[in-house]
C-alpha cells in the first residue's frame, strides 16, 4: 500500500502546495482521498491516468477537501473514462449533495460513465481482497449542525483507517475537533497521517506515542508552519511532514 500526495495545504490557499487530496493504490486498486482545490492540475502533473481511479473519498465537504470534485469528472469524461465510478460523501449531505452536478452541466444520462454516489457512515465503508476501509467521525464540523439542520442536512467529518492484506495500517485524519477521536482506530497503525491545522504537533506526537505508532506524518500544513514543521522531532518515534509530490509506502 502507497500514498502519492497530491495536495497538502491547509484551507488557506498557499502558491508551493495544492488543497487535501492523495492517491492511495493497494494492488490494482486506486482510491482517492480528498479531492480538493487542484486534484485535476496534479493529476496531470504526475502523470495519473484518471481513468483508473475506482472511486473517491470525501472526508468532508469543506472547500478545500471536495472544491475539485466537479472539474475530476469533466477531466474523466475529456479522457473518454468508460468504467464506473463510486464517490463516497458524508452521508449527512448525500441527499443534496447529488443534486448539483446539473448546475454544472454533468447530467447522469449523458455522461460516458456512470458515477454512483455513496454515503459514509461510521464504520466499514468499503472491504475487498486487497484493501479495508473504515470511517471515524471525527467532530471537525458539528459546530455548524445548527445551520446545516436549517438546510436538511448534518453536518459530517470523518477520519479513515486504511489495512491491507499484509496487516499494515495507516490511519488518515483531514481536519479534526480532537485526536482522541482516533483512539479506538488508530489501534496498531503503523503510520498515522495528521491534519497539523487544528491539532498541534506535539499534541499528535503524544497520542502517536501512547498507541505505539510507529510513524507520524504531519499534513494538511498551514502557512505559519511551513518552515518549523519540518524541524519536529521525537527521540522515540519517527516523524516527519510531506510535500506535494511525496509518495509514502506503508
Amino acid at each position: 500500500m502507497k500514498i502519492r500526495v497530491l495536495g497538502s495545504s491547509s484551507g488557506e490557499p498557499v502558491p508551493q502546495r495544492n488543497a487535501s487530496a492523495y492517491l492511495l493504490e493497494s494492488g490494482s486498486l486506486k482510491v482517492l482521498i480528498d479531492a480538493g482545490d487542484g486534484v485535476s492540475k496534479q493529476i496531470i502533473r504526475y502523470h495519473i491516468d484518471p481513468c483508473l481511479i475506482n472511486s473517491v473519498l470525501i472526508s468532508h465537504t469543506h472547500p478545500d477537501h471536495a472544491g475539485g470534485l466537479v472539474l475530476l469528472l469533466q477531466q474523466m469524461y475529456i479522457s473518454k473514462r468508460k468504467k464506473p465510478l463510486v464517490i463516497y460523501i458524508p452521508g449527512g449531505v448525500l441527499p443534496g449533495f447529488q443534486d448539483i452536478f446539473p448546475y454544472f452541466n454533468i447530467f447522469k444520462e449523458k455522461w460516458p460513465f456512470t458515477f454512483e454516489l455513496k454515503p459514509i457512515m461510521e464504520g466499514l465503508v468499503f472491504k475487498d481482497h486487497q484493501i479495508q476501509i473504515e470511517a471515524v467521525k471525527n467532530g471537525h464540523v458539528s459546530q455548524y449542525q445548527q445551520y446545516a439542520s436549517r438546510h436538511g442536512i448534518t453536518a459530517e467529518s470523518f477520519s479513515f483507517a486504511f489495512t491491507d492484506v499484509n496487516g499494515r495500517k495507516l490511519v488518515y485524519t483531514a481536519d479534526i475537533d480532537e485526536i482522541q477521536y482516533l483512539r479506538s482506530a488508530a489501534v496498531n497503525t503503523h503510520i498515522l497521517l495528521s491534519e497539523c491545522t487544528h491539532i498541534k504537533p506535539d499534541h499528535i506526537i503524544h497520542f502517536a506515542m501512547r498507541l505505539n505508532i510507529d510513524r507520524v506524518i504531519f499534513t494538511h500544513i498551514p502557512p505559519e508552519l511551513e518552515t518549523s514543521i519540518y524541524t519536529i522531532q521525537s527521540p522515540v518515534i519517527d516523524v516527519s511532514a510531506v510535500k506535494d509530490g511525496d509518495v509514502i509506502e506503508v
